[in-house]
């Protein structure tokens, strides 16, 4: 049996459809890879509906600084890298006399944006 396409289908719907669809697997997978969604550490229900809530407002949050900071490009660093550059900073934070203070590597490039981001 030969399936006939649809004749109510504009021609190069199905491959737009197969790139939605793609596109949203990419990031089910961005996100349980990067955040770890599929881990399920607790024998409680609520615990663990937690933790996934958690996960999703961080992938938002990771995943609105990506379209923000790299708007208009073609490659876009993926959420991992994005993890692993901003957040897994070595860094000591003090609060001293009334003010934050950031105290990062020298030969960390980004400093200065955490420094502004703080201020």
């Amino acid at each position: 049996m030969v399936a006939l396409p649809s004749p109510s289908l504009i021609p190069g719907q199905h491959e737009q459809d197969r790139a939605v669809k793609a596109e949203i697997e990419n990031r089910i997978k961005e996100g349980k890879n990067a955040l770890r969604w599929d881990k399920a550490s607790c024998h409680r229900f609520a615990a663990n509906q937690a933790r996934l809530l958690i996960g999703r407002l961080a992938y938002n949050l990771l995943h609105l600084i990506r379209d923000a900071a790299f708007r208009g490009e073609k490659v876009r660093p993926s959420i991992d890298s994005i993890i692993r550059r901003l957040v897994k900073v070595g860094a000591k934070v003090a609060y001293h006399a009334g003010r934050w203070h950031v105290h990062v590597a020298s030969g960390f490039s980004p400093a200065r944006y955490y420094r502004i981001i703080i201020a």
